[in-house]
Formats: C-alpha cells, structure tokens, sequence
C-alpha cells in the first residue's frame, strides 16, 4: 500500500483545491492507497475547508507533525510541550512584539499577543477562528502549538537569533513564510508525523510534496517532491517537481 502526504496551504490549495487534483487522487485510492493532508494548522482550522473542497483524505496530520487524526475523527497520537518550557516559550515570543501570537492544543487556538490594528493575516486566523470555532479561548490543558506572526524580517531574524540562543535543541520552530514562525515539541516535525502516520497505516511506500520551509523536513528525509510554485530552496531540496496531482499521482501509481 502507497501513502501520499500533502502540504495544504500553497500545495493542494493553490488558492484553492483544483476538481482536477481531486480527480487525480481519487484515483489513488481507488488503487488500495491512502492520501493524507499534512499541515501546520490545527485540525479545527482546516477541517471545514477539507469538507467544502470535497478533499477524498484518510489522515490528518497538524500542526507540523504534532497530532494525526483518521478520517472518523479519532486522534493516533498527539505531543505536547513541558508546561515549564511552554511559559519560557511564552515570554520569548512576547519579548519579540509580534504582531499576532497564539498557541494551541491541536485544534483549537487562545490569544498570546493581539495588536489593536492586525495584519491581515492576523484577522483570518481571528475570523477563522470566530465563524468555525464558535470562540477560541477553550482549550484543553495541553499545549502542542506556538505560532508567532513577526512585524518584518529584520524582527524575524531577531527571534530566530533569540531562539537558537537560548532554546537550541529544546523543541523545534519552523518558518512557514518569511514572517510566520511555528513551534513544536523536540523532535516534532512533518517528517516524525508522516513516518508515525505510515507505520499506523503499514504503508509500503511513502510520499510527500510541499511547497514552503516547514516542508523540508519531509521532502528531505522521505526524498519528496515539491509543487511548481514551491520557495526555491524546497524545489532545490526536491528529487521531483510537479505542476499538479494529476502528473505526481500517474507517476508514483
């Protein structure tokens, strides 16, 4: 059995979901495979959008590797930070005045910094939260997730300096853009949350494609693809690139 594991945002939905690719992995697994979104929202954030595009998935995987939930909703695995590390994470991401901070608990989000005027993107993740998550300031008691959204690049790389600094090896963080930064436990990544996903499933063979720098563990460590309006440094990374999923599914089928 083939397992293929997708980027959302820029890979699959490019704006959106293209009838062409649902078509493609449709085919898929209609030859015995499995197909799987693997991405750094939580699941309450791209779960509607999978039900509204008509995504044929069996996996997912959020937050960058940190939780994977099958298709009848039920959680695999999940890891979380050490509490007394999450408030270290804290104060760090608060000390760096990012225009828009969270953290999480898989699926939904609670406010660390809100600025009075936000970013667009900051108004989204807001709106995002208001319309599917009925409020998101509920959360369970663990914490999977941090997500800081930086001012401007010179700030970014302040808080990428601070990090290694004083976190180095503590747990990971990943640029997902040039200004959005996501935080995971140690040894948390797309690549750990793939490779436990395809051992739950027993896959034989292991695909993945993406487009952005949280991709890379993935495509590195599983000699994966990127799609054609992938950053440079993730198609540099990829054994393979492809314009949509109807030429990578007819090629690994």
């Amino acid at each position: 059995m083939k397992l293929l594991a997708s980027d959302y945002d820029g890979t699959l939905r490019r704006p959106w979901v293209k009838r062409q690719d649902l078509k493609a992995l449709r085919r898929f697994k209609a030859a015995g495979n499995i197909f799987g979104v693997v991405t750094g929202r939580g699941a309450d954030f791209v779960l509607p959008e999978l039900t509204f595009f008509g995504v044929p998935w069996d996996f997912l995987i959020c937050i960058n590797g940190g939780m994977m939930i099958t298709r009848d909703k039920k959680e695999i695995f999940f890891h979380e930070f050490d509490l007394d590390l999450a408030k270290k994470i804290e104060a760090a991401i608060v000390s760096a005045n990012p225009v828009y901070a969270f953290y999480g608990d898989g699926y939904r989000i609670k406010d660390l910094v809100s600025h009075r005027r936000p970013s667009l993107r900051t108004f989204v993740y807001k709106a995002y939260a208001f319309v599917f998550l009925h409020g998101h300031n509920h959360l369970n008691e663990r914490i999977t997730n941090f997500t800081a959204i930086i001012k401007n690049k010179a700030d970014a790389k302040q808080l990428d300096e601070n990090l290694k600094e004083n976190f180095q090896g503590d747990f990971n963080w990943f640029f997902n853009g040039d200004l959005d930064v996501d935080m995971t436990p140690k040894g948390i990544s797309k690549y750990s949350g793939v490779i436990e996903t395809a051992k739950y499933f027993q896959a034989d063979q292991v695909y993945v494609i993406g487009d952005s720098y949280n991709d890379l563990p993935m495509i590195e460590g599983l000699n994966g693809f990127a799609i054609e309006n992938a950053r440079t440094e993730v198609k540099a990374a990829a054994s393979k690139i492809y314009r949509n999923f109807t030429e990578l599914v007819e090629d690994i089928l």
